[in-house]
């Protein structure tokens, strides 16, 4: 299991915004794939939103257009 400073690690890797928009939305699509989101995954999706000050709002609006 991944503790909370390899996970930092890995996200701080990501510094482009639309790859950190596009990597949200791809883990949010394979977190729902079996029909429910876990607890974990949930928590996961948050703090990177979190971390990368991402909204929901933020996702709709880049790929809904």
């Amino acid at each position: 299991m991944l503790d909370k400073e390899r996970v930092e690690e890995l996200l701080g890797d990501v510094t482009d915004h639309k790859k950190r928009l596009l990597t949200c939305v791809l883990a949010m699509d394979i977190s729902k794939a079996d029909g429910d989101i876990s607890d974990s995954e949930m928590a996961l999706l948050r703090f990177m939103m979190q971390r990368w000050n991402i909204s929901l709002d933020d996702l709709h609006h880049t790929f809904t257009r």
